[in-house]
C-alpha cells in the first residue's frame, strides 16, 4: 500500500493535469500486469531450476528496481529549500503529522473542494466494495467449476483486463475525455457485469464472466486518483493519497465481514446474492461520478459568470478534461 501510495504521489508531482490520468491509468496497468507475467515466470523458472532460482530471481529484481529508484529515478527537490517560506520538515514520529494531515484533507476549500475530496474517498470505498467477493467460492457453487477451470479464468482476466486499460487509456486520452466521464462509463459496466453474475444460477451461463475480461475496470481507481491530485494543493498531494490509503487498508476489514455474512447467509437458497449487493455499490460508484461531474460544472459556471466569486486551486485546468 505504501508502494502504491508512493508511486501514484511521484506521478501527481511529474506529470501534468492533461495528461495525469492517462500516465496513472498506464502505471497501473503496468504494475497488475506483473502478477500473472511474474506467475508464469515463477512457474517456468521453478521447473527448470527449482526453488532457489525463483527466489533468487525475484531477490535480483527487487535489488535492481531499488537501485533505479535510488540512482535513476529523480524526485523533485523541495521546494521549501528555495523558498524557505515553510516549516523545515518534521520527524515521522511527530503527532502533529496527523493533524496536519486531517486538517489537508478536511478544511474548507474554494470551489465545493472539500465536499469533492470526500466524495471521491467515497468513491474509492464504493469500487473496493463493488469488486466481486468470494468468487472462487461462487464459481464452485455455481458453476460447479474446479481450481484448474478457475486458475484459468482469472489468468485470462487479468491479462485481458490490463491489457484493455493500456488500449483504452490512450484513446480515451486523444479523445479529451473528462476523467468523471472515464469513470462513470467503466462503473456503469462494472454494475452491468455484478447484476449479470447477481442473476446467474445456472453452470450453463459460465460464458457471462468471460463477457466482460476486456472491460478496464482499473480506470476508475487512476480517474478517482488524477481528480484528487487536481483538486487539492500540490503540497497536498501526498497527505491526502496518505488518508486514501489509510482508507483502503481499513475499510476492507467492514466490507469484507459485510459480504461474509451476505454470503454464508444467503448461500443455501440464492448463492449469487452478494453480487447483487456488489451492485448496488457499483451504482453508487457511477452515481457518484456522474454527480461529481455535474457539480464540477456547476462550479465552473457560477466562476464563468461571477468573477469575484473565489476560485478553486487552479492546475492548468482541473475541471477540464485530462
Amino acid at each position: 500500500m505504501m508502494l502504491l501510495m508512493a508511486a501514484y504521489s511521484f506521478m501527481a508531482d511529474k506529470t501534468n493535469a492533461k495528461s495525469r490520468t492517462f500516465r496513472m491509468t498506464i502505471m497501473n496497468s503496468i504494475m497488475h500486469l506483473g502478477g500473472p507475467l511474474g506467475t508464469s515466470l515463477g512457474a517456468w523458472v521453478f521447473a527448470a531450476r527449482g526453488y532457489a532460482w525463483v527466489f533468487g530471481l525475484s531477490l535480483l529484481i527487487s535489488v535492481t528496481c531499488l537501485v533505479l529508484v535510488i540512482f535513476i529515478v529523480g524526485d523533485k527537490s523541495p521546494e521549501s529549500d528555495a523558498s524557505g517560506g515553510k516549516e523545515a520538515p518534521r520527524s515521522p514520529w511527530n503527532p502533529r503529522n496527523v493533524v496536519d494531515l486531517f486538517r489537508a484533507c478536511f478544511r474548507r476549500r474554494p470551489g465545493r473542494g472539500r465536499v469533492h475530496l470526500i466524495l471521491l474517498m467515497l468513491i474509492m470505498l464504493g469500487q473496493i466494495s463493488s469488486t466481486p467477493h468470494n468468487l472462487y467460492l461462487w464459481t464452485r457453487r455455481v458453476y460447479l467449476w474446479d481450481e484448474n477451470q478457475y486458475s484459468l479464468y482469472l489468468t485470462i482476466n487479468q491479462v485481458m483486463e490490463q491489457v484493455s486499460s493500456l488500449v483504452t487509456a490512450p484513446l480515451l486520452h486523444k479523445m479529451a475525455a473528462h476523467d468523471c466521464s472515464m469513470g462513470a462509463g467503466a462503473s456503469f459496466f462494472l454494475f452491468l457485469k455484478l447484476l449479470s453474475l447477481g442473476l446467474t444460477t445456472n453452470p450453463s451461463q459460465w460464458w457471462v464472466l468471460y463477457i466482460f475480461v476486456i472491460i478496464p475496470f482499473s480506470i476508475p481507481s487512476a480517474a478517482i486518483r488524477g481528480l484528487m491530485s487536481k483538486i487539492c494543493d500540490a503540497d497536498e498531494v501526498g497527505k491526502v493519497f496518505s488518508m486514501l490509503a489509510i482508507l483502503e487498508v481499513l475499510w476492507p476489514l467492514a466490507d469484507s465481514a459485510l459480504f461474509t455474512a451476505v454470503y454464508s447467509t444467503t448461500l443455501e437458497f440464492y448463492p449469487s446474492y452478494e453480487h447483487l449487493v456488489g451492485a448496488f455499490f457499483g451504482a453508487f460508484l457511477f452515481c457518484g461520478f456522474l454527480g461529481l461531474r455535474f457539480s464540477l460544472e456547476q462550479v465552473k459556471n457560477r466562476v464563468d459568470k461571477d468573477p469575484t466569486e473565489e476560485k478553486p486551486p487552479k492546475v492548468e485546468d482541473p475541471v477540464k478534461s485530462c
